[in-house]
């Protein structure tokens, strides 16, 4: 007898004992299906959660008129300056012009470091080159003007004192017609170092001169170059201010 083999299907079969287990087995089994599908779910949203980077929070910013702490400030500055200056004075000399010089008795010359003493006669020489007149021009007149101040033991000024020796050659003016002769002469104005109280003030008085001109030893002296114009004489002992004098051509 032959046999017929014929493939079998693989099925799933509950075995129970009755049919009310075998589906409330069948709902149970469901019931656990969709429980566990539920928890694998929250499971995984729970680690995709956790894989997500939390925002850290920020915090609002103060208010602008609101501030806590210490303001320090300064200011720096630093500048050098530094300035060059530089000039140069020039003058020019052009052609011959006057001179003088004074000479002691013993043909010592008067210089800033010695002086003149009272009573010694002494000897100015004015010399006047012709090569400064041009044309029908001449020598009008030439000397030598002193002055100083007179100074009280406190430094204050109480007057001054003036002396002119001067030698005129010609001059020939509306008002001055003169020629050939001398003009010398000296004088002291004093003023009064006390002042009386509520009354005007005591004119400065003018004494006698206190300069000895010696004609008879002056003289001038031309040639076809020049003027030599020599005046001689002394300051007396007794008037004459001392101290140091400006003298002037």
């Amino acid at each position: 007898m032959s046999a017929l083999y014929k493939p079998y299907a693989l099925k799933h079969i509950f075995i129970a004992k009755s049919n009310k287990d075998v589906f409330e087995e069948k709902c149970m089994k469901k019931r656990k299906r969709s429980l566990q599908a539920a928890m694998l779910i929250l499971t995984i949203i729970f680690s995709i959660s956790m894989l997500s980077p939390v925002k850290a929070q920020e915090l609002p910013p103060p208010p602008q008129d609101q501030f806590d702490g210490t303001s320090v400030s300064w200011t720096s500055q630093q500048n050098t300056t530094q300035d060059i200056w530089s000039w140069t004075n020039q003058a020019w000399e052009f052609g011959p012009y006057p001179n003088f010089a004074i000479y002691l008795e013993n043909d010592t010359e008067v210089t800033d470091f010695n002086f003149i003493p009272l009573g010694e006669p002494f000897t100015v020489v004015i010399i006047v080159q012709k090569s400064i007149f041009v044309g029908n021009t001449t020598l009008g007149r030439a000397g030598l003007q002193w002055n100083t101040d007179l100074r009280t033991q406190n430094g204050t000024i109480s007057g001054n004192a003036n002396c002119r020796m001067v030698y005129i050659n010609k001059m020939e003016t509306n008002f001055w017609n003169e020629s050939n002769t001398w003009h010398v002469e000296s004088f002291v104005h004093n003023q009064s170092e006390k002042m009386p109280v509520g009354q005007p003030p005591i004119p400065a008085m003018q004494q006698n001169s206190f300069y000895k001109f010696d004609n008879e030893s002056s003289r001038v002296i031309e040639t076809s170059e020049f003027w030599r114009i020599e005046i001689v004489g002394f300051f007396n002992t007794t008037s004459t201010p001392m101290g140091p004098y400006w003298v002037n051509l």
